[in-house]
């Protein structure tokens, strides 16, 4: 028997017991209270409330502010994402959703936090893929598994970036920056975001794939890099488009390769990798990927209720205008496809973190 059927059949223990003709109950005294009719009375009223309340708690969430974390510092490309769903998401919900950022190397501050929180939809993370298949892919010391650790909720965006150098560079396509370190092996170096970032992986297979070699230097941002490479502090980087293409225009980086199969609309003139005359560089697409988790555990209702929302909120013209321009390209999926694509990369990268051995 279910709780809710032992409660029910509770409420009559109270009752008098039924005597003598049938439908007769024992006379009662004058001036007596019928204690058992009004206890019977009252938990009816009661489990009416309590029944009728069920659905409206179901339907509450959210009720109080979502907390979205992003391991990046205020003005990066992740954080200005987030805040951009965050807006929508208002629009769509009328809730508050409040962007924290947690910045600190591989987002691990960002992570802690999402581990430590309950999985009830309130604190959820948007994420690069560094820090959810990549970084994890080539190292075996982080605290964390993207995949036993995490609620995939939705896969948002996929990242492209772009290979640059310093304009002073005698290299003005990809084939003739391979030449040209080819003939310097290790005396160029190139920057990053830091280690296991999607910028230090994909140059490390840029450079395992054509068979080149240079000096790496991480940092801790994208600008820091960017603001290096038009110094002439450093001679080639990956950065995201939203970094690189204002200094491209300005002529204080030049531009190789987008690093996508495809021509992007938001790089006019910048060769894709399949145009760039280099064999062999297709797993640099996509340069990495922006997504959607909770902590384990989530309720798969809440789950597929935030992904719907963060979905709708894709399709909204005046956001992926804003986004685009930035390299972010929407992508809309469920749950359970977002989760494969995570195994998918996460094993990808294993692959490559052993092939090339990076640790």
């Amino acid at each position: 028997m279910g709780r809710l059927a032992q409660w029910w059949q509770g409420l009559f223990a109270g009752r008098p017991e039924v005597s003598g003709a049938a439908g007769e109950v024992p006379a009662q005294k004058q001036g007596e209270h019928n204690w058992g009719t009004t206890l019977l009375v009252f938990q009816v009223a009661t489990l009416g409330v309590l029944l009728g309340a069920q659905p409206a708690r179901a339907q509450e969430y959210p009720a109080r502010p979502v907390r979205l974390l992003v391991g990046f510092a205020p003005g990066s490309a992740t954080d200005i994402a987030a805040r951009a769903i965050a807006e929508r998401l208002r629009e769509l919900t009328k809730a508050t959703y409040i962007v924290e950022n947690k910045p600190s190397a591989g987002s691990l501050i960002a992570i802690q936090a999402l581990k430590a929180s309950e999985p009830d939809g309130y604190t959820l993370m948007l994420s690069a893929g560094s820090a959810l298949v990549q970084n994890p892919g080539i190292r075996r010391d982080l605290p964390y598994d993207p995949i036993r650790d995490f609620t995939p909720v939705a896969h948002v965006f996929k990242l492209h970036g772009v290979l640059v150098v310093n304009p002073g560079l005698p290299a003005h396509n990809l084939a003739q920056l391979v030449e040209h370190l080819k003939k310097s092996p290790g005396k160029l170096s190139y920057g990053s975001s830091g280690m296991g970032m999607a910028n230090h992986l994909g140059m490390e297979l840029l450079m395992a794939r054509t068979g080149t070699e240079m000096t790496h230097v991480p940092y801790k941002g994208d600008n820091q890099v960017a603001a290096e490479v038009v110094a002439g502090r450093l001679d080639v980087s990956i950065q995201t488009l939203s970094t690189a293409m204002p200094l491209v225009k300005a002529g204080k980086q030049r531009a190789l390769a987008v690093l996508s199969t495809r021509p992007v609309s938001f790089a006019p003139g910048v060769p894709s990798l399949t145009e760039a005359g280099v064999a062999g560089l297709d797993a640099l697409d996509p340069f990495t990927f922006v997504g959607l988790v909770g902590p384990a555990g989530m309720p798969a209702e809440r789950v597929r209720r935030i992904n719907d929302a963060v979905n709708e909120s894709l399709k909204a013209p005046q956001l992926a205008a804003r986004l685009g321009e930035m390299g972010f390209e929407p992508v809309t999926d469920t749950p359970e496809g977002f989760r494969r694509y995570m195994v998918q990369e996460l094993a990808k990268w294993r692959e490559i973190g052993t092939r090339l051995k990076l640790q």
